[in-house]
């Protein structure tokens, strides 16, 4: 229908004054905008976008804990037995004084005499046996 009379033609390059007017007029009317409407949907889609942003960071949280979790319980574990097995060790170390004494003194005479001499030897080893007895026995009243 291109040769209709009802139709407006309009030579290229100029815009039809009548839409341009409108629209702009619509768009820019502050009759039309209606401020408390705006400000609630701003609000509501803060929230909304907030609530989901937590909810991931509480899921990622979650599964980051629970995988650390199952791992460290079994090492707990294992450490609580080799604590429990040191205290009973340690609480029995009366019984196995003397052993612990010479065996101290004699590890580090051997160690310091490969490095210093005899002399240094005897000294360090002397001081080690010592404080193996103080370290077992305690210090006398």
């Amino acid at each position: 229908m291109a040769g209709s009379d009802t139709e407006k033609s309009t030579p290229p390059g100029k815009i039809q004054e009548t839409t341009t007017t409108t629209t702009t007029s619509q768009q820019f009317d502050l009759n039309t905008i209606n401020p408390q409407a705006s400000l609630k949907y701003g609000i509501v889609t803060a929230v909304k976008t907030t609530n989901s942003i937590l909810a991931q960071l509480e899921q990622t949280n979650t599964t980051a804990n629970s995988n650390i979790v199952s791992r460290i319980r079994p090492l707990g574990e294992q450490l609580r037995l080799g604590l429990r097995r040191s205290v009973q060790i340690y609480d029995a170390r009366q019984y196995y004084g003397v052993p612990i004494v010479i065996g101290s003194a004699a590890a580090i005479a051997i160690v310091v005499g490969a490095r210093r001499g005899k002399i240094p030897a005897v000294v360090m080893g002397g001081l080690a046996g010592g404080g193996s007895y103080v370290g077992v026995y305690g210090l006398p009243n």
